[in-house]
């Protein structure tokens, strides 16, 4: 898959392409839908993606919160699986967001990449103050001779719409299960080892503390984990919260590795989330706070049948 970063458009040679159009933060199933729809149409040459750099929330949004539910290097890995000849990242500046749907088709769309064909989630809104939507889209497809298709909402079995914002508030609210579900994978949070307070060192359970970064934090409690590192895979338990029991204030996440002992401090580490241990809580003291990290190692072990 050719990526475009930062590229004119008269380096992109993938003319005539039906494409995929949207932020795609978590490529969800709701995204493999519309990722999908696009590869529908055989007679097309060419089979792309286009999403947007930063994330129109993050231009917009301040103070910023975290919120993001894949890095940019997640998603083009989760993007490139779905076997696309390219994905092009749009910059989002201050001229993009301005531009009115008119020009924003017009110019980038069809003077600029050329497209053939669009599919867009129901949800698609574009142009200044967001004032286009699907059926905006439709009529400039029409004037300007590319086709459009608006996918329908990505339902599960119960019900649920698939949505990022659906997913935002089930890790929130800890349902890391259902979240995972419309994910279709384990929520991951990836970043670099740094080093910590080695409060789970003198406790007898060393910990990679890796930054949340824009990340959003999942429901604050202990998880079962994995983690990638060099081609590896490792299982663990996760702590993410404040820790209010040494009296914490900021959120973090801490990862102890079963039966690991190389020293990881500026690695880049892969946490996968795949089952709540328990919410966060505060201790009476240190050893009541070692009990219960024993008891969390044995129910993630007994949960990923190393016991």
């Amino acid at each position: 898959m050719k990526i475009y970063q930062n590229a004119c458009f008269s380096d992109f040679h993938h003319p005539g392409a039906s494409v995929a159009l949207g932020n795609f933060d978590g490529v969800h199933l709701g995204h493999a839908h519309v990722i999908s729809i696009s590869k529908q149409f055989s007679h097309f040459r060419f089979f792309g993606a286009i999403t947007f750099d930063p994330h129109p929330r993050d231009f917009f949004q301040t103070p910023r919160s975290p919120f993001h539910l894949t890095s940019k290097t997640q998603k083009e890995q989760y993007i490139q699986e779905k076997n696309l000849d390219f994905l092009w990242h749009q910059t989002f500046d201050r001229a993009f967001a301005e531009q009115s749907p008119e020009r924003f088709a017009q110019d980038f769309l069809v003077q600029g990449l050329r497209v053939g064909h669009v599919a867009v989630g129901p949800d698609f809104a574009f142009g200044h103050q967001r004032s286009g939507n699907v059926q905006t889209l439709r009529h400039l497809g029409e004037r300007l001779g590319f086709g459009v298709t608006v996918a329908a909402p990505w339902i599960d079995e119960d019900g649920t719409v698939c949505a990022s914002t659906t997913i935002r508030r089930l890790l929130r609210e800890g349902n890391l299960k259902k979240a995972n579900h419309l994910l279709g994978r384990p929520y991951t949070i990836t970043g670099p080892v740094v080093a910590g307070d080695r409060l789970g060192r003198t406790l007898g359970f060393p910990t990679a503390n890796i930054p949340l970064g824009s990340f959003l934090p999942p429901h604050a409690g202990a998880y079962a984990v994995t983690i990638q590192w060099r081609q590896q895979r490792h299982h663990g338990v996760a702590n993410v919260g404040i820790r209010p029991t040494v009296g914490g204030t900021q959120e973090r996440l801490e990862v102890h590795l079963f039966d690991f002992r190389n020293d990881l401090y500026g690695e880049d580490l892969s946490v996968s989330f795949h089952h709540v241990l328990r919410p966060e809580m505060k201790f009476p003291s240190l050893p009541a706070l070692k009990a219960c990290i024993e008891e969390d190692c044995r129910r993630a072990r007994q949960f990923f049948g190393d016991i």
